[in-house]
């Protein structure tokens, strides 16, 4: 039985991940080939997760029957509400994060809803029906169904299909695995109905608040991590819609990996994460449009996303608390979702999210790691600390430039944290410091630039280059446009 769950899920998961990108797609020609247009349809297929995990979680006291049957008859009746058209485009003047997230979730959004509670209701169910076997491992199965379901849509399904096409054939799928999904839950109610020892769940110790709230944070770094990523790498990389995939791809594949039977920390994660991160800071802010450094964005994803995932693995509750675990993981991944979608766009000009989520990330990883952790205040470190200080203020002192003082704090600070790469804690409080120089530099001298903007189509920005005397206009890093400042060649 626990195969046919497993493939349940599987093919539940391909569904949802093959839907996203056909969803995405067809808003496409109202709203502009825009990075973005992926970005705010992930947000809302992040926030359908939190609302079909808290209708898992609702449905936790009802008979095991009862709850699968309603399951499977709300699915069938979202069926009905299914093709998505993406109608005329949003009215003049109204805001096209909330006019997408509006027609997403009129639309498919009870679709969503259902198809993102069987993973959790599964789950629990199977594992009120064998209490003595483990139901966390069936999470992989169903991320592997989500990482095959994304990548086939762009190498096989896109490629043969047209979208009307797309939609019958999505169709007819969904009707299989609503029979499929009606086989288990049968199954599963039966099993359950018969065994002597399906006996109501022991829920072990109480939770506590603290507890919760890690949870929520170590699903939300990595969700805004993953939507920084794919802005950064797709909007002032490279505009290739094949590329916002990739994050995503990453991102799941960290779940498979950290959820699958046997599971442990892996020695080298820490020190990957610890270069790449310190590659990412000292670049930040700079016009680094080669494709080779998409590989550090990712790694950085990759690492961050395993060790907060790994965090919650290793702190998950007994299966009794199944639905309320994966509600928290949902509702932590889908507030990150929106500070990275609806409020850095707000508050930041540049995607200062994007280290900020690094930052998050290093003060959230185990304090062991596999090498000395602690964060001990010896001789040696404050020295190097005091040094640095000492060397900043008498910069600042003889150069009256607070740019330079910033660039020497970073570069400094940066160098001491790449030296101590093995002492986590105390390598985080030096990567805090560099991103304040980091913070500080853009703020008085941002390399020329004058006027900085953002919207939903991404970052805008107009620079003055004093090499050829002209003043550029850029969307992330695409040239859109130059005036030349010479005297009468304005």
């Amino acid at each position: 039985m626990r195969a046919v769950v497993a493939a349940t899920l599987f093919a539940n998961a391909f569904l949802v991940f093959v839907l996203q990108p056909h969803v995405s797609k067809r808003l496409l020609p109202v709203l502009g080939g825009s990075a973005e247009v992926w970005i705010v349809c992930s947000l809302f297929f992040q926030l359908a997760l939190v609302a079909g995990y808290a209708a898992a979680y609702a449905a936790r006291r009802l008979p095991l029957r009862v709850a699968l049957a309603l399951h499977v008859s709300l699915l069938a009746l979202a069926w009905w509400s299914w093709p998505f058209t993406a109608g005329g485009g949003p009215p003049s003047g109204a805001p096209p994060t909330l006019w997408t997230l509006q027609q997403l979730a009129g639309q498919v959004g009870l679709l969503l809803i259902a198809l993102t509670a069987t993973s959790p209701l599964l789950q629990s169910a199977y594992a009120r029906a064998w209490p003595s076997l483990d139901p966390y491992p069936l999470f992989a199965a169903s991320n592997a169904g989500s990482l095959l379901g994304l990548c086939a849509y762009p190498l096989v399904v896109e490629p043969l299909l047209t979208l009307p096409q797309q939609a019958r054939a999505w169709s007819a799928a969904a009707v299989l695995l609503i029979g499929l999904l009606a086989v288990t839950a049968a199954g599963l109610a039966g099993r359950h109905a018969t065994s002597p020892a399906a006996l109501p769940l022991d829920p072990g110790p109480a939770i506590t608040m603290r507890t919760r709230l890690r949870w929520l944070l170590l699903a939300l770094v990595p969700s805004l991590m993953l939507l920084a990523v794919t802005a950064q790498i797709t909007t002032d990389i490279a505009p290739v819609p094949l590329l916002w995939i990739l994050p995503l791809a990453v991102y799941l594949a960290s779940f498979i990996r950290v959820f699958s039977r046997g599971w442990q920390p892996g020695r080298w994660t820490w020190p990957v994460m610890a270069l790449s991160s310190v590659l990412m800071l000292l670049t930040f802010g700079h016009d680094l449009s080669r494709l080779r450094w998409i590989g550090v964005h990712l790694a950085v994803l990759w690492c961050a996303s395993l060790l907060c995932h790994g965090a919650l693995v290793q702190k998950r509750p007994r299966p009794a608390r199944v639905p309320e675990f994966y509600l928290l993981m949902a509702l932590g991944g889908a507030t990150g979702g929106c500070v990275a979608v609806l409020i850095a766009p707000l508050i930041f000009t540049m995607r200062i999210e994007y280290p900020l989520a690094v930052l998050a990330t290093l003060w959230l990883s185990p304090r062991r790691v596999g090498f000395t952790s602690q964060l001990r205040v010896t001789r040696p470190v404050v020295a190097g600390l005091v040094v640095i200080g000492a060397s900043v203020i008498a910069y600042v002192i003889a150069t009256h430039s607070a740019t330079d003082a910033a660039r020497t704090l970073t570069l400094a600070s940066a160098l001491a944290a790449a030296m101590l790469w093995h002492r986590p804690r105390v390598f985080t409080v030096l990567m805090t410091i560099a991103l304040a120089g980091v913070i500080v530099e853009q703020a008085v001298n941002p390399h020329g630039v004058r006027l900085r903007g953002r919207t939903f189509y991404g970052t805008y920005s107009v620079r003055d280059v004093p090499e050829t005397q002209t003043r550029v206009l850029f969307h992330g890093n695409t040239l859109h446009g130059l005036q030349s400042l010479r005297a009468g060649h304005q």
